[in-house]
């Protein structure tokens, strides 16, 4: 069984969060000297999902390297840890890995020095599916990058890194300034924005016995164009590489 040794008396918990690490679609990478294009589809999720389980409910796994740009693969180029992989799930079809953050990359991540993921997988865990198609069933690394190959995905997040995140598929992700400026935080749903913008309306409304002070179409345009900001805050693009 491997040992750690550990050079200070306590160590204190890592922090950790879940993110999307995989997008689902068909994506041109390079294999070897040939140009191929990668199926990422329900069954190689479900795969991968699979595979990574069985690997961390060994006793003796202690995650798996996440590095930036895959430079761990270079042995000139140093390895540090930006966090260590230690579970991976099947999210309505779309792969999302527990990560624990190392002190360099909970800095790297909040101070947006990396902002994507970028996966890896070994040619012996491709099924290969004919016409240069290929799907993986195993996720061999994690790497963090700003220059994804694949696109679609979602961001790594920029919060604390101790804050775990789940899925909230009504979660807001609005501009940080307009939300504080309708007294929510970043936590706010869809839901909450809202009504918070229909409060903000009513506020305005005049009163029967007095003249009009606003225009209806103008707050109407203002809350649809606050809206449409929350998919401008947040842009991910995970990616795969070969």
């Amino acid at each position: 069984m491997n040992t750690q040794i550990l050079n200070r008396e306590s160590i204190a918990p890592r922090s950790s969060s879940w993110q999307q690490i995989e997008v689902v679609g068909d994506h041109p990478a390079r294999l070897g000297d040939r140009e191929v294009t990668q199926v990422i589809d329900g069954e190689a999720v479900a795969a991968m999902a699979r595979e990574f389980r069985t690997r961390a409910a060994d006793p003796d796994f202690d995650g798996v390297l996440v590095d930036a740009d895959h430079l761990s693969h270079d042995s000139t180029q140093r390895t540090e840890a930006y966090a260590w992989l230690m579970n991976a799930e099947d999210r309505e079809g779309q792969l999302w890995g527990l990560l624990e953050w190392t002190d360099l990359g909970a800095r790297a991540v909040n101070g947006c020095t990396y902002k994507y993921f970028s996966t890896e997988y070994d040619a012996g865990d491709l099924t290969d599916l004919g016409g240069g198609r290929v799907r993986p069933k195993r996720l061999a690394g994690l790497a963090l990058t700003n220059r994804p190959n694949n696109r679609g995905g979602r961001p790594i997040t920029n919060r604390k890194a101790g804050e775990a995140e789940h899925t909230q598929p009504n979660k807001t992700t609005m501009n940080k300034s307009a939300l504080e400026k309708l007294g929510l935080d970043e936590s706010a749903t869809d839901e909450q924005v809202n009504e918070a913008l229909d409060a903000l309306i009513a506020r305005a409304a005049p009163r029967s016995d007095t003249k009009p002070r606003f225009n209806s179409k103008f707050f109407s345009t203002q809350k649809n164009n606050q809206l449409r900001s929350k998919n401008q805050w947040h842009r991910i693009h995970s990616s795969i590489t070969i």
